[in-house]
């Protein structure tokens, strides 16, 4: 069954994003405000190419005046500069999108293909994206929890 057949995610919910021109800390004020733990960034044609989540924010705290000056640039070079800094390589994830650090799926992907791709690029969640590259979802590992424990509660009546 694909994530589309099961519904795991609602095309109709949409994803939040921001663009990726946009400073690091309006970025983080934006996820803030919205109660969000992510955000999809987008290029100027509405293309997935980056995501934000609140763990970005980690290790920014040793350096005040560093963290100050990282948070006033743009988000993309904030993300490189961040994972520099941090010494930790970006896990590749889709050779069209290595800095994503999430990854980005079609609606036709199976259940099973995306719970192997989670697993092996060890990521908390996963775009869909249409042919274009444009986000029209958002799974987290929340969601598919959620999934499992309800078609159990069901099985379990």
């Amino acid at each position: 069954h694909t994530i589309q057949h099961i519904g795991l995610y609602d095309p109709k919910s949409g994803v939040e994003t921001i663009s990726s021109q946009m400073l690091a800390l309006e970025a983080f004020d934006h996820m803030f405000s919205k109660n969000l733990s992510s955000l999809g960034i987008v290029d100027e044609e509405g293309k997935l190419v980056g995501n934000l989540s609140v763990s970005d924010l980690q290790g920014l705290h040793a350096n005040y005046m560093a963290a100050a000056a990282t948070l006033a640039l743009r988000i993309l070079e904030f993300l490189k500069i961040k994972t520099y800094l941090q010494k930790t390589a970006p896990v590749e994830i889709n050779e069209s999108l290595p800095e994503l650090r999430a990854i980005a799926v079609r609606k036709e992907i199976t259940l099973r293909e995306l719970l192997a791709l989670i697993s092996k690029k060890r990521v908390h969640r996963a775009y869909v994206i249409d042919a274009t590259s444009k986000p029209i979802g958002v799974i987290t590992l929340t969601d598919i929890i959620r999934m499992f424990c309800e078609k159990c509660a069901v099985e379990l009546e």
